[in-house]
Formats: C-alpha cells, sequence, structure tokens
C-alpha cells in the first residue's frame, strides 16, 4: 500500500534535509503552516492546486518568454539605427500585448466554470468566502501567473531603455497600456467562465472576446475607404495593440487617434 510520509517542523531536520542529497528548495514533508487571515483562501488554494500543482505549462510559457526577448536583445545589440529602433519598439510592445492577450482569458476562463464542473461551487457558497470574494481570488491568481510570465521579458525592456534610449516617459506609458490590458484580458476571462458551465466553452468564448478586441478593432485599416475617419478613429481607440504602438512610436497612427 501507499506509504505516508511524515511532516517535518523542527528547524535542525529540516536544515539537515536542505543540506543532504536531493538538497530540496521546497521540501515536501516540510509541515505547511495555516493560511494568514489577511490572504484570500481562494488565492492560496488557486496557487496550491493548479500553479504549484501543474507549473510545466506554466515554466514552458516562461521559456518561450524568456528566449524572445534575448532574441530581441540580441537584435538591438547590434543594430542600432533610427529606424531600426522605431521598429523594434513596435515590435515589443505588440508582440507584449499580443501575449497577453493569448495568456490572460484562459487563465482565468476556468475561475467560475471549473467550480461548477468539479460540484464545488454549492460547497463554497455554504462557507463564509462571498461571491467578491471568491471572484477575487481567482482574479488574483491569473494576475499573478501573467506578470511572472511577463518577468521573462525583462532583458527585452532593460535593452530599450539602456541601449536604444528609449524616453523614461514612453516606457512608463507602454508599461501602463501593458498592465490595462493584463486587467481587461482576464476580466473577460471571467466574464466567460461565468456565462456557462464548462471551462472548454468558457475558454472558447473568452479567446473570441479577446480576439474581437485585438484584431476586431483593426477592422479599420482594412476598411478605410468604407468607414468615415470618425468611425475608424473610435475602433482603434479601443485597440490595445494601437494605443501600446503609439505610445512609443508617436507617428503611428497619429492622423487617425488624433480624429477623436
Amino acid at each position: 500500500g501507499h506509504r505516508r510520509e511524515r511532516l517535518i517542523d523542527t528547524r535542525s531536520e529540516m536544515l539537515r534535509r536542505k543540506l543532504r542529497f536531493p538538497f530540496y528548495l521546497i521540501d515536501p514533508q516540510r509541515r505547511r503552516r495555516h493560511i494568514g487571515n489577511w490572504i484570500n483562501p481562494v488565492f492560496a488554494r488557486e496557487l496550491r492546486s493548479r500553479m504549484l500543482g501543474q507549473g510545466t505549462n506554466f515554466i514552458r510559457a516562461f521559456y518561450a518568454v524568456l528566449i524572445f526577448s534575448l532574441l530581441v536583445t540580441i537584435y538591438s545589440v547590434f543594430h542600432t539605427g533610427a529606424e531600426i529602433v522605431d521598429s523594434v519598439r513596435v515590435v515589443v510592445i505588440a508582440s507584449q500585448v499580443i501575449l497577453i492577450g493569448l495568456l490572460a482569458p484562459p487563465l482565468a476562463s476556468a475561475a467560475v466554470s471549473r467550480e461548477r464542473e468539479l460540484n464545488t461551487l454549492d460547497l463554497l457558497r455554504l462557507t463564509h468566502i462571498g461571491p467578491w470574494r471568491l471572484v477575487l481570488g481567482k482574479w488574483y491568481y491569473a494576475m499573478l501567473v501573467s506578470l511572472c510570465i511577463l518577468v521573462a521579458a525583462l532583458p527585452m525592456w532593460l535593452a530599450l531603455f539602456e541601449l536604444q534610449r528609449i524616453p523614461p516617459q514612453l516606457l512608463a506609458h507602454a508599461i501602463y497600456v501593458i498592465l490595462a490590458s493584463l486587467v481587461c484580458g482576464t476580466v473577460v476571462g471571467l466574464f466567460a467562465s461565468s456565462l456557462v458551465k464548462r471551462t472548454g466553452a468558457a475558454t472558447g468564448i473568452a479567446y473570441l472576446l479577446a480576439l474581437a478586441i485585438l484584431f476586431g478593432t483593426l477592422l479599420p485599416i482594412f476598411l478605410s475607404s468604407t468607414l468615415s475617419v470618425a468611425v475608424q478613429a473610435r475602433l482603434l481607440s479601443l485597440n490595445p495593440i494601437v494605443a501600446a504602438v503609439h505610445s512609443v512610436s508617436l507617428g503611428l497612427f497619429r492622423n487617425l487617434l488624433d480624429a477623436t
């Protein structure tokens, strides 16, 4: 049968296990403390059951973003022309917003639908956890995982700031747009999760809404001959990619955005 390992809580035993092979960074036998009253219990549960228990996809996404950021950094080191600098800025900021649009909605789309699939939503409603605390705990988890993956892009941002001499105000504006896009993407995922009972359907709806926001509002670029300038400006002003690109390259979309 399965033999249950004993839990340890003494400092000497924990130190001995850390210094002995296999050198545990996170000791599986260490007794866990109770979460504090200031921590959202739903957020703590999501971290323990999803991020720590199913971290393979998280690690893959982190390494993919890190490799992309390193490639952009290497390209920035060897190319310093004015036009190249502007194009690198556009690629960096646009890639970050598109990454958020593809990453944040599925992270939040399982917030409510997953509880319905596991038949645990009614049990949660019987506890002292209110609906706002439940949704906020799910939202905190989606935001934390997305921010951790975006940390892998730090080499790319440091290259832009140090090597390409991007002005600090433009950098702050770009980060603001990225964070706003992250909030929008996670809220879209939460909204889709509240509509249906299946996580797969919720993820599909979240992707459809995210793609409509990311690429549907870019239609004025291709339908410029059929839409008025005012309508084009209003649709493009809703697009996070356009807002991000415009924040680091003021020349792009200036004519259309000035119409608002």
